[in-house]
C-alpha cells in the first residue's frame, strides 16, 4: 500500500478509537475496551478498500501484516493517550498489549472478506485515480472533527483503582491496597492514609474521631491540603447516614480533590474521606464514589479488637507540683498541677501526620482543637513557634487563647512533632487558666521524649 493510503487508514483508526470508546462509555463505562473492536475493523476496511480499489487481485500477506502491525501501534499509543486523559482502560499493562496482538489479525480476516464483496461488484481496477495528499488532507479534517464531537459527548468517569475489603472498629470499607504512610485504627480516633503509587505527593486519607456531630461545610476547611479551595459541592449518603461531598481545586487547576464528610451518630463519631490524586477529574471522581459505595459504620464489630491495640505515649517526668491523673478508658496521658494547670499527651499517631506540615495554616489548628471539643472557642489567630528537641526533633507549637470544654478562659500551648525513629507522631498540650508566656508551656512541654538515645 503507497504512504498515503496507510496515512488515510491510521486516521480512519485514531477517530474510530475515540468515537468507539467515548460512545461506549455513555452505557457501559467499564466497557470501553469495545473501541479497540471497532477502530481495527474501521480501519481494516478502510486499508482493503484503498487497497483494491486499484487492485483485482488478493491483497499480499505482506500488506495485510503491515496494516495489522501500523494498527496494533496506534491501539498502543492511542490506547494509553485516552488512558491518560479519562482512564479509558482499566489496567493498561495488561488490555493495551492484548488489543495490540489482536488488532494485527484483523486484517487477515477482513481483507479476503471484502476481496469476495469487491468480486460480485466489480468495484475499483488499474485505472482507478490514485489516492495523494488531497485524499489525506481531507481524511485528516475529517477524523479531527469526529476526534472533537467524540471529545463533548458526556461520559461517566471510570476508576481504575482496584478496592480490597478492610475493617477497621466498627466500620467497613474498600479501598486501594497501596502502601500506607499512616495506619492508626482506635474505636475514638482513626488515622489512614494511603499513598498514590502514581505520585508519592499524592493520597487517599480516612479519618474519624469521636465527636459531635460536626458541620461539613465548616469542617472541610480543616482538611483541606495544598492550598485547594472548595468549587462545588453536593449531598452525599455515605452507609445510610447524609454527607456532603466537597470537590476541591488549586487556583491554577493543576491539582484537585474530593473530600466526603459525615456524621455516625450511633457510634458517636465525624468520619471524612479526601482523595488527592493524580489524573483527569472525572477518573478521581468515580475512585472517590468508589470508595464511598463500599463504606458500611456503626457495624458494631471489631470494637475489642482496636482496645487491645498498644498505645504510645511520650516518656515525661512533670513539672514539681504536678500530679498524673487517671486516665479515662481510650484517653490520653494527663497531670494537674496545684492552680489548675494541666499537662496532657495524646498516644501517638502512627505515622507522619498532616499537621506536622509547614503549610498548614492557623485556622486549621483552631478547627481542630474546636472539633475535638478541646477548646469550644479560639480567640484571635493561634501563633506558631518552632522549637528543637535534644534528640534531633523540630516542635511546632501552636499557642492559642480562647473558651475551654469547661467554658473559662484559657491559654493552650499545643506541641506536634514527628519521631523518625519510632514512625509516630505525637501531640502533647499545656494549658492554664488565664493568659501566661507562651515560653513556659513551651519548657514544660520540651522534655518529653519520644525515644531513649
Amino acid at each position: 500500500m503507497s504512504r498515503p493510503e496507510l496515512l488515510i487508514t491510521a486516521l480512519v483508526y485514531l477517530a474510530a478509537l475515540v468515537l468507539g470508546q467515548r460512545a461506549t462509555a455513555v452505557l457501559a463505562p467499564t466497557a470501553q475496551e469495545v473501541g479497540f473492536a471497532v477502530a481495527a475493523i474501521a480501519g481494516a476496511v478502510t486499508a482493503a478498500m484503498l487497497y483494491q480499489r486499484r487492485a483485482r487481485q488478493p491483497a499480499p500477506m505482506s500488506v495485510r501484516l503491515a496494516v495489522g502491525i501500523l494498527m496494533a501501534a496506534l491501539a498502543v499509543a492511542g490506547g494509553m493517550t485516552t488512558y491518560v486523559l479519562w482512564q479509558s482502560t482499566f489496567r493498561p499493562a495488561i488490555s493495551l498489549p492484548i488489543a495490540a496482538v489482536a488488532t494485527i489479525f484483523v486484517p487477515l480476516i477482513v481483507f479476503p472478506l471484502m476481496q469476495r464483496l469487491r468480486d460480485p461488484m466489480q468495484l475499483g481496477g488499474r485505472d482507478a485515480s490514485p489516492v495523494g495528499e488531497l485524499h489525506v488532507v481531507l481524511a485528516a479534517v475529517l477524523a479531527i472533527f469526529v476526534i472533537a464531537a467524540a471529545w463533548f459527548i458526556p461520559v461517566p468517569g471510570r476508576s481504575s483503582v482496584r478496592l480490597v475489603r478492610k475493617d477497621y472498629p466498627s466500620l467497613t470499607l474498600g479501598l486501594p491496597q497501596w502502601e500506607a504512610k499512616q495506619d492508626s485504627a482506635m474505636m475514638e480516633f482513626g488515622s489512614i492514609k494511603l499513598a498514590d503509587p502514581k505520585n508519592a505527593d499524592r493520597f487517599i486519607a480516612l479519618r474519624w474521631m469521636d465527636a459531635d456531630p460536626v458541620q461539613p461545610d465548616e469542617h472541610v476547611q480543616t482538611i483541606a491540603v495544598g492550598g485547594l479551595v472548595v468549587r462545588d459541592t453536593s449531598p452525599a449518603f455515605v452507609g445510610r447516614h447524609q454527607g456532603t461531598t466537597f470537590y476541591l481545586e488549586s487556583d491554577d487547576h493543576l491539582s484537585r480533590a474530593v473530600a466526603t464528610v459525615w456524621n455516625c451518630p450511633q457510634d458517636h463519631r465525624a468520619l471524612w474521606i479526601l482523595s488527592y490524586l493524580s489524573g483527569p477529574k472525572n477518573a478521581l471522581l468515580a475512585t472517590h464514589e468508589k470508595i464511598l459505595n463500599t463504606v458500611r459504620c456503626h457495624s458494631g464489630r471489631n470494637k475489642d479488637v482496636a482496645a487491645t491495640t498498644q498505645r504510645v505515649f511520650p516518656s515525661f517526668t512533670p513539672p514539681l507540683g504536678f500530679v498524673k491523673e487517671d486516665a479515662k478508658p481510650g484517653g490520653g496521658m494527663r497531670y494537674v498541677g496545684e492552680d489548675d494547670e494541666e499537662i496532657a499527651f495524646d498516644a501517638g499517631i502512627p505515622g507522619r501526620s498532616d499537621v506536622v506540615s509547614e503549610n498548614i495554616p492557623p485556622n486549621v489548628i483552631s478547627k481542630l482543637l474546636t472539633n475535638a471539643g478541646i477548646m469550644q472557642r479560639i480567640e484571635g489567630s493561634p501563633e506558631l513557634t518552632t522549637v528543637n528537641d535534644l534528640q534531633g526533633h523540630p516542635r511546632r507549637v501552636w499557642s492559642v487563647i480562647g473558651i475551654g470544654p469547661t467554658r473559662d478562659a484559657v491559654q493552650m500551648e499545643v506541641m506536634i512533632w514527628y519521631c523518625d525513629k519510632r514512625n509516630l507522631t505525637f501531640i502533647g498540650r499545656y494549658a492554664t487558666p488565664g493568659r501566661h508566656e507562651p515560653r513556659v508551656g513551651i519548657n514544660a512541654l520540651l522534655p518529653a521524649a519520644c525515644h531513649s538515645e
